[in-house]
């Protein structure tokens, strides 16, 4: 990808004067030949001219890319929802697709190989075969110390793979996210939403202690007073862990899946009370108010 000319476009764009974009970072003879695409031009300096165009670095890649999606991002979630509708003929053509990728790829990144083992990984499972790459992903996860959105993302996606233990040694690194990408956009809700999978997945292993354990640290991390959504969805995963824990929090759930509804969020209602039915049945948690609270709520949302 050539950076110049798509800089060139964005000055002309914002009606941003040559001198005011380049000065203090380089000459006009080094600017023109970097947008002419005749050479590069350093990184401090490519962040200067940024910052002077008013454009954070995301915001250049989708123009460069001419608005289109990122190419990794769009596989990826191609991947991930062949295999939650269990589209195992997509997920063939994905996988077929990735490994050329990765075979004929001229830099080899790291990405492109995971991309690859995440692609085969999601067909074994659709195929019920033992997922052969699934130690390349599990070993990067937890070597690697630092997770930015890209650990965050592979860990949400691939939590079924993991056993509880695997899970508890990847843990500490997702909390720690909570805090340092709080104030990021769009990738502040991304260690939120993972860890709140990563209850849901201690509960349907009926590993009750370690959710408790992981809800704590999560209430550590007040949300922000716009995350409504994920506030109602703490406290419904909380409530339910709560209450097959022994103490009945029911009401609380019951509140939860009321504010749903008033704000018109009827499919996040419904997908919340299919993993109250399924967690409380893999816990073999039963009373009679559960019973009607299930009952009361599926012909709620279905009306």
């Amino acid at each position: 990808m050539e950076y110049g000319p798509t800089i060139s476009d964005i000055r002309r764009g914002k009606k941003v004067r040559l001198e005011e974009l380049i000065n203090g970072v380089m000459n006009q003879s080094s600017y023109s030949r970097f947008v002419d695409g005749k050479t590069e031009t350093s990184v401090n300096n490519f962040a200067l001219l940024l910052d002077n165009l008013n454009v954070t670095y995301d915001e250049f890649m989708v123009i460069a890319r001419g608005f289109r999606p990122d190419p990794c991002e769009e596989l990826f979630t191609g991947i991930f929802s062949a295999l939650r509708a269990g589209d195992l003929p997509a997920q063939v053509i994905l996988r077929d697709q990735t490994r050329a990728l990765a075979l004929t790829a001229t830099t080899k990144v790291k990405w492109i190989n995971h991309l690859a083992c995440v692609a085969q990984v999601a067909y074994d499972h659709l195929a019920s075969r033992t997922p052969a790459a699934k130690q390349t992903l599990t070993d990067y996860l937890l070597e690697c110390e630092l997770w930015t959105h890209y650990e965050t993302f592979l860990f949400t996606n691939l939590l079924f793979l993991f056993s509880a233990e695997t899970v508890r040694g990847m843990q500490t690194r997702l909390i720690r996210n909570l805090r340092r990408y709080d104030t990021l956009h769009p990738y502040g809700n991304e260690p939120f939403r993972a860890t709140i999978k990563m209850i849901l997945f201690y509960l349907e292993k009926q590993e009750v202690t370690a959710a408790l354990e992981t809800i704590v640290d999560l209430q550590k991390f007040p949300l922000r007073d716009e995350m409504i959504f994920e506030r109602m969805i703490q406290q419904f995963v909380s409530a339910m862990a709560y209450t097959i824990a022994g103490v009945d929090q029911l009401e609380r759930i019951d509140q939860t899946l009321e504010s749903l509804r008033l704000t018109g969020s009827i499919r996040l209602a419904a997908q919340l009370l299919d993993h109250l039915e399924e967690i409380t049945g893999a816990n073999q948690f039963t009373s009679p108010h559960l019973t009607a609270l299930l009952d009361h709520w599926r012909q709620a949302l279905t009306e």
